[in-house]
């Protein structure tokens, strides 16, 4: 996309909300209602793209290519940079691609995937994306649309959401009432406007998430059991290690590095900086180096 092809979009994209506007209306997206709201009534209201994003972009291509090569079927970009529904023109869509059968499919970049996400192949997302593909099926239509997500460590991942006329009427409404009472009449929403609907919203999220909940046997029971067994012998462990760590630190003082035996410690200050992702204040990295064994020599 061009700089006048984006200027372009934007322009166009003042003109209704779109999915990643009606995420943070519901207060599950990256921006608030009152940076939305200032993004469709000031032209000059630009904010910065959140890195996830900025990533998520620039690996599109790569992303869309390996859903196509891993599901066997045909991916292009939309006809139209933003679809608009027929009856409420307001609500708008830019579909990253459609497959071949004109299904949405939402491209997506993860850090990693964390309790967030489901099986692969389930509609076990996080609220944000669940939110997105239903208002993207509300306006472009379909009974399904598929999440494609990569991962930092290149996982790739494809979820398939099912279509849900509870959680599309709550952000119709939602959506709506944002247009029409505060967009058109030029007046900001109230500070506790995602408040106003998130109880409702996780309770139909939730009810999404849980819709298959197969009942499983004794197996499965004491897998459970030795998987929170497992888990807390694991936490018990790193909360050693965590306290050990701060002894070594107050230990070494303001050395850079230290020796302790046959251990080497390295200490160094990292500063999270507008670009970077999760880190949002400076902290303390810390890496011990464990001696290497010593080679035995075989005398033939």
């Amino acid at each position: 996309m061009t700089d006048s092809e984006r200027i372009a979009w934007l322009e166009e994209r003042r003109k209704g909300l779109g999915a990643t506007d009606i995420a943070s209306l519901a207060g599950v997206g990256f921006s608030t209602p009152g940076e939305v709201f200032l993004s469709k009534i000031d032209p000059a209201a630009a904010r910065d793209v959140h890195p996830l994003l900025k990533i998520g972009l620039a690996t599109e291509n790569l992303n869309a290519e390996l859903y196509g090569r891993r599901m066997g079927i045909a991916v292009h970009k939309p006809e139209t940079a933003i679809s608009r529904h027929v009856v409420h023109p307001w609500a708008c869509a830019s579909l990253d691609r459609v497959t071949e059968d004109l299904k949405p499919l939402e491209l997506k970049y993860t850090p990693f995937f964390g309790d967030r996400w489901g099986e692969e192949f389930t509609e076990q997302i996080p609220d944000a994306y669940l939110v997105q593909t239903q208002w993207q099926m509300l306006v472009a239509g379909g009974d399904v649309a598929d999440v494609s997500v990569l991962s930092g460590s290149g996982d790739h991942r494809v979820y398939r959401v099912p279509r849900s006329e509870s959680l599309i009427g709550l952000l119709l409404e939602l959506g709506r009432r944002f247009w029409v009472d505060h967009v058109c009449e030029s007046i900001g929403p109230p500070e506790d406007w995602c408040a106003q609907y998130a109880g409702k919203l996780e309770e139909t999220c939730a009810a999404i998430n849980d819709a298959i909940q197969p009942v499983l046997g004794e197996d499965a029971i004491a897998a459970a059991e030795e998987y929170t067994r497992a888990k807390s012998v694991v936490k018990e462990a790193e909360a050693l290690a965590d306290a050990a760590k701060e002894r070594l630190l107050g230990l070494m003082g303001e050395a850079g590095k230290a020796l302790a035996g046959p251990y080497v410690l390295t200490r160094s200050l990292v500063e999270g900086g507008k670009e970077v992702a999760y880190v949002t204040k400076p902290y303390v990295r810390f890496m011990l180096r464990e001696p290497k064994p010593k080679k035995t020599k075989v005398i033939s």
